[in-house]
C-alpha cells in the first residue's frame, strides 16, 4: 500500500508540474480553481496516506499477536 501511495503521489506531482510547465493559456480564475483543486487532491491523498500507514501498523500488530499466540498454544500442546 505505501508504494502504491508513493506512485500515486509521484504521478500527481508530475502532472501538476506538466501543468504548470505549459502555463495557463486560459483565464486567471480557471488557473485559481486548478490550483485550488490539486491543493485539495493532495490533501486528500496525504490523508489517505495516513490512513493507510495506521491500518498496515494495526494488521502487522495483529499478526505479531497472532503469531505469538499460536507458539504458546504450540508450546502447551508439546509440538
Amino acid at each position: 500500500a505505501g508504494t502504491a501511495l508513493e506512485r500515486l503521489q509521484q504521478r500527481l506531482a508530475a502532472a501538476e508540474q506538466r501543468s504548470r510547465d505549459a502555463g495557463n493559456s486560459i483565464t486567471a480564475q480557471l488557473g485559481q480553481a486548478a490550483e485550488d483543486a490539486a491543493r485539495m487532491r493532495a490533501d486528500v491523498l496525504g490523508r489517505l496516506g495516513e490512513a493507510v500507514r495506521l491500518y498496515a501498523d494495526i494488521a502487522d500488530q495483529r499478526g505479531i499477536a497472532g503469531a505469538t499466540c499460536e507458539k504458546a498454544y504450540d508450546g502447551l500442546r508439546g509440538e
